[in-house]
């Protein structure tokens, strides 16, 4: 029982020195550009200054992102469902996976499509393009 609570303790510790050194290692770069005295300067990356069309950008990535989540999640019912060898429960845990996959996907399909007309919506009365 002690053992246990002490390994538990050694990988809290561990943790928590591992967070230090990323925490130092990500501000020391910025140090070192400040102390420089030299200005910097940031480009922008996406090329658009418009707001709404930012927010279109990073809400579509975002729905690719998911779409392909739910795709993994169907191969990974998939397998199941073909490995489970004749175990009920198996059987069960992927049809539940490409049941809750299915729904998934649906709800993505959704948001992106009301996204999508709403954007269009923001688009028309700012005076913008449509995105």
């Amino acid at each position: 029982m002690l053992k246990i609570a002490h390994q538990k303790k050694i990988k809290y510790y561990s943790l928590i020195f591992c967070l230090l050194i990323i925490a130092c290692f990500s501000i020391f770069p910025t140090h070192i550009l400040l102390s420089a005295g030299t200005s910097a300067s940031l480009t922008n990356p996406i090329a658009e200054s418009n707001p709404v069309k930012i927010v279109a950008y990073v809400i579509r990535a975002m729905l690719g992102v998911l779409g392909a989540i739910t795709l993994l999640m169907f191969i990974y019912g998939g397998f199941m469902l073909v490995f489970s060898g004749g175990n009920e429960e198996q059987l069960k845990k992927g049809r539940g996976t490409l049941v809750w996959a299915i729904i998934g996907m649906a709800i993505v399909l959704s948001s992106y499509s009301i996204l999508s007309y709403l954007f269009k919506i923001l688009a028309t009365s700012t005076g913008s393009s449509s995105t």
